[in-house]
């Protein structure tokens, strides 16, 4: 019989030490198209973020706090957890919905914090699941452009003509004379000459 106890004894202790520390504190989230989440864990008395991630669509995130000493079937532990471990499973039923394809755990400070969540805009489709981007459109045409272009407008020389006076004058008005051929004498000693037999 005293053996018996002992054996006992030993059973609980093996028992104790195997499943001490498990939690059942545990919260499970899941992001999906029209819901994509965000967790963080926010220390309530300093205010700051212990913790956080964005849970990517069609993805379940599992959070589990420890607490030292802690066994739950028989006495629940109300202190602050000291440990978070998670582990985030793809609900596509490709990748294997019980297998995680991420997990860590971490030592938390020992405070009280608060479980804050957020959506972010809705809908969010996964990396695989998003439509192309549509080529942006053709650039408007630049002053540059518009410079280089052929110009079919009048020039300045073309459309001011020469003056003189108040009459304008030709091209054919403003040409040079003819030279006079050989044996012939200028035209203007002709004038003079004529004007001076006339006198």
């Amino acid at each position: 019989m005293y053996r018996s106890a002992i054996r006992n004894q030993m059973i609980l202790l093996g028992l104790i030490t195997v499943l001490g520390g498990c939690s059942m504190d545990k919260h499970v989230f899941v992001s999906s198209v029209d819901k994509p989440m965000s967790v963080a864990l926010v220390d309530t008395h300093r205010d700051r973020t212990l913790w956080e991630m964005d849970i990517p669509v069609y993805h379940k995130l599992v959070l589990d706090f420890d607490r030292p000493l802690e066994f739950e079937p028989i006495r629940a532990n109300m202190e602050p957890a000291t440990k978070l471990s998670w582990r985030l499973y793809n609900l596509n039923p490709k990748a294997g919905r019980y297998i995680p394809v991420e997990w860590n755990s971490r030592d938390l400070p020992g405070t009280p914090f608060v479980i804050r969540v957020s959506l972010r805009p809705a809908p969010e489709f996964p990396p695989e699941f998003r439509l192309a981007e549509t080529p942006p459109p053709p650039p408007a045409a630049t002053m540059q452009t518009l410079e280089t272009m052929p110009s079919t407008a009048p020039t300045e020389a073309e459309t001011l003509p020469a003056e003189i006076g108040s009459d304008s004058v030709t091209p054919s008005e403003t040409a040079e004379p003819a030279a006079p051929a050989d044996g012939e004498e200028p035209a203007v000693l002709q004038e003079m000459e004529t004007g001076a037999d006339t006198e």
